[in-house]
């Protein structure tokens, strides 16, 4: 499938366990620019307003 995949799916991986507060060290080899960070599991999820009644 490719080194790129396989760094790709090492980094989502590395991602998921960091969300769920585990530490995780990656080699530099598997590692790509870091992705942006999830929010916080507590923060309010932002919702759309419903349609208005005419």
């Amino acid at each position: 499938m490719g080194e790129t995949w396989e760094n790709d799916r090492a980094q989502w991986a590395a991602d998921m366990l960091r969300t769920a507060r585990y530490p995780v060290v990656l080699d530099s080899s598997l590692s790509s620019p870091p992705s942006p960070a999830p929010p916080h599991p507590r923060a309010p999820a932002l919702r759309a307003a419903p349609p208005r009644r005419r």
